[in-house]
């Protein structure tokens, strides 16, 4: 009978690898091989495996309780396998029955089997109307406590879910259309991604959109001249750099350097003019970057004046035509100050990798 094999009664060598050598060997080996060997549940019973098991001397209610199970685990894959219909529900219940298997034997397969099938039902996204009736058969047939199918449906349906998302933000940003192929995929499964989850997906489309999408339009700290959009506007603080004395601090790193390559470098402190750090407001528009301090008259910078900008680990580095050039930091708000002046300068030009 379908899945299962006949084993071999004259060879030891290959019956000892499937059935350890014991008492009653034999007996098991009969049993299992007139239900391998049938054309169906009508040629076996329990009254089987009880004249068997009288007749090599060996109680089959009790030994062999591991062949026992993995015989009826076979079938229940099987069955499952092949949608688990009424017919084949049927012949599992008889098994368990021949095979002298109680429930509290047959949880733990019931279970792992069910677990299986709805991993095998969420891996492909889309949870279909088959599949939802094969879960719920399999649910009530086996006895799954409904607490314990939902855990474990959750768990799968959550997971597929966020392998999606890992691999949407490898490159810690989010195109629309991989945001809406999340949503579908939260509708599909009927779960959603956990709140921290969420926060990343967030940040990861405001990352996409300051760095691919259109530039963005906030409210400014400076009087907005004819046809100027304000950019970004946020705290920050700024130093002088001393450029020559960065080249000689760096110099064990002059390729990256020379590459623009300084997103893992640090500006040190002997590079920077001064032991203050000047504190205030850094606005940035299409035609300008303003620097603001209390008391002050503002520091503006029209863009064609500035000659690039650097993302270093501590700050962003603009330099000014003339060979001048100062320190940016903005906290939290770091990375995209320096996307944002990227592209106010090289509208054309993509993003540097390394300065992502």
């Amino acid at each position: 009978m379908e899945p299962f094999d006949l084993l071999p009664y004259w060879d030891d060598d290959a019956l000892d690898r499937l059935v350890p050598p014991r008492k009653g060997r034999a007996a098991y080996v009969e049993l299992h091989n007139l239900i391998a060997s049938s054309e169906g549940p009508q040629d076996w019973g329990p009254e089987d495996l009880d004249r068997i098991g009288r007749r090599h001397g060996v109680d089959l209610k009790r030994a062999f309780h591991r062949e026992r199970l993995a015989l009826y685990a076979t079938y229940l894959h099987h069955a499952v396998a092949r949608g688990f219909t009424e017919p084949l529900r049927r012949t599992l219940a008889h098994l368990a029955r021949t095979l002298r298997l109680d429930a509290a034997a047959l949880e733990p397969l019931h279970e792992h089997a069910f677990g299986r099938t709805v991993a095998a039902a969420v891996a492909d996204s889309h949870l279909a109307v088959e599949d939802r009736l094969l879960l719920y058969t399999l649910q009530h047939t086996l006895g799954v406590d409904p607490a314990e199918a939902d855990a474990a449906y959750e768990a799968a349906a959550r997971e597929r879910l966020l392998v999606s998302v890992a691999r949407a933000l490898c490159d810690g940003a989010l195109a629309p259309e991989e945001a809406e192929e999340i949503e579908r995929l939260e509708t599909a499964l009927a779960v959603r991604v956990p709140p921290r989850v969420e926060g990343m997906l967030d940040e990861a489309v405001h990352r996409w959109q300051v760095e691919r999408g259109e530039m963005p339009r906030t409210d400014v700290f400076v009087r907005l001249l004819p046809g100027e959009v304000g950019h970004l506007s946020t705290l920050g603080s700024w130093r002088e750099v001393n450029y020559a004395r960065l080249r000689v601090a760096l110099r064990a790193h002059r390729e990256a350097l020379h590459r623009g390559e300084t997103a893992g470098l640090t500006v040190p402190e002997e590079a920077l003019y001064g032991r203050t750090w000047r504190e205030g407001h850094i606005e940035v528009t299409n035609k300008r970057l303003v620097l603001l301090r209390g008391g002050h008259d503002p520091v503006t910078y029209g863009l064609p004046s500035l000659a690039g900008a650097e993302r270093y680990r501590n700050g962003v580095r603009v330099a000014v035509k003339g060979d001048r050039s100062f320190l940016l930091r903005a906290g939290p708000d770091t990375g995209t100050l320096y996307t944002v002046l990227w592209r106010a300068l090289h509208p054309s030009r993509p993003l540097p990798a390394s300065g992502r």
